[in-house]
């Protein structure tokens, strides 16, 4: 048998087995640095995300300027009011009414009179009687001078048996007859108006 071409064969399998070999060396390394150069990437792209979220969270937070609404406050002005010029009204003194008190009685006035008769005379005689009294009354005698007066706070106005207690009361002294003395009579402020007093003749029973 002749050994050569036996041994041609084997150095030949050799040689394939060795590039073989070789080839898959350099196939492995390459793969090794492909692996790698994937792994650089994702880590780049990795911190570069980490960059960017952390630049996101880092990055200045703008707020709202918070615009503050002064209050008023408006202190109420207090006002006085106007001095009133209304005139007060004035009590009328016995000079005055015994003044119109006289026209009245000259003349015959006899509204005037009951109008001004005063009303506790009115609830012991009653109207009719006092109306009927002065009718056609008529003194053209009747002095009507005053002479003084000044305030009664304790009269009693008494006729016919009873007596009633007259609030505001006045005593007057006064002329009826020219030449005669004075006499006294009373009169009495209702409504700041005087009243006068007289007998009406029979008292309501």
């Amino acid at each position: 048998m002749n050994r050569r071409p036996i041994g041609l064969a084997v150095a030949a399998a050799g040689l394939v087995i060795a590039v073989v070999g070789l080839i898959g060396s350099v196939a492995d390394d390459d793969s090794s640095d492909v692996v790698d150069d994937e792994s650089i990437i994702v880590s780049a792209q990795t911190t570069a995300g980490a960059s960017q979220s952390t630049s996101a969270n880092t990055s200045p937070t703008t707020v709202a300027p918070t615009t503050v609404t002064p209050t008023t406050t408006t202190t109420p002005v207090e006002t006085s009011a106007p001095p009133s010029t209304a005139t007060p009204r004035q009590v009328e003194t016995p000079a005055e009414f015994l003044a119109v008190f006289t026209e009245a009685l000259r003349s015959g006035d006899e509204g005037f009179l009951l109008r001004r008769i005063h009303p506790e005379v009115e609830l012991r005689y009653g109207r009719p009687a006092c109306e009927a009294y002065l009718a056609g009354i008529s003194d053209q005698q009747f002095a009507g001078e005053l002479e003084g007066s000044a305030p009664a706070p304790d009269w009693v106005w008494e006729t016919d048996g009873k007596s009633t207690p007259i609030a505001d009361a006045i005593v007057a002294q006064v002329i009826r007859r020219a030449g005669e003395p004075a006499s006294e009579v009373h009169f009495a402020v209702v409504d700041d108006e005087l009243r006068w007093f007289t007998d009406c003749g029979d008292e309501i029973s």
